[in-house]
């Protein structure tokens, strides 16, 4: 399906490049060593990058109909699980730094991380990316893990491994039991923000891998799409 027009002759290039191993050639898209992945950074990969934008062809080129909706509802899918990933991945860290000395603004910044963890166990439902079906998984483990402690804070885990806030208890809540499950590194706020961040990176990634794109953000290459583009091309 990801084909790109062109890549034959990439693939050329990318041939001569590995002939003189090619023991290895045969097995390199079963696992790459930093050797070999270094010289398609170097090498290889960047004629193929030149090829691919050189020919300012897309990953939807030839596709189907049926092809092109598949495509399109992955996409709303991954852009709708990382809009909830980011957003559970904010609450959280609003709750890092909450002192907890206003009960009653607190309630609304606890509730608002309770509606969004919800969110993001249901999305489990719609989503085919395994990344981000482990992500969920992991998040309920470390929610569960803490149950006591969330209890002692007016939370409780429901059947569905959603959240629930009873928020007279919450109120009633020492402080110190709220801090220990909210406040700073290494707490659950923490770690559930930082599984959140990773969802929303897996999802944002796949979408531009999906629309062809060859950088992220940081200037790195997506690897599971060149590696795909070479697959094919091959």
């Amino acid at each position: 399906m990801n084909t790109i027009s062109g890549m034959e002759r990439g693939y050329n290039d990318y041939s001569s490049l590995f002939s003189g191993n090619s023991s290895r050639s045969g097995d390199i898209m079963n696992g790459i060593s930093f050797s070999e992945l270094n010289m398609i950074k170097v090498g290889a990969y960047k004629k193929l990058a030149d090829n691919y934008y050189g020919n300012k062809q897309t990953l939807t080129h030839n596709k189907t109909e049926k092809e092109k909706a598949e495509h399109k509802a992955e996409v709303k899918s991954l852009s709708e699980s990382k809009s909830i990933a980011t957003s559970l991945k904010n609450a959280a860290a609003e709750l890092k730094k909450e002192n907890f000395a206003d009960r009653e603004s607190a309630i609304k910044k606890v509730q608002s991380f309770v509606n969004s963890y919800n969110q993001t166990i249901k999305a489990a439902d719609s989503t085919d990316n395994n990344s981000i079906l482990r992500r969920t998984v992991g998040l309920a483990e470390t929610t569960s893990s803490v149950r006591k402690l969330l209890k002692n804070a007016g939370i409780s885990i429901e059947k569905d491994n959603t959240l629930k806030l009873d928020t007279e208890r919450f109120k009633k809540a020492d402080l110190s039991a709220l801090k220990s499950v909210f406040n700073g590194n290494l707490s659950y706020s923490d770690r559930v923000a930082g599984t959140a961040s990773a969802m929303a990176n897996i999802a944002s990634n796949k979408i531009n891998s999906l629309s062809g794109k060859l950088y992220n953000h940081t200037g790195s290459y997506y690897r599971s799409n060149y590696v795909t583009k070479i697959d094919k091309a091959v």
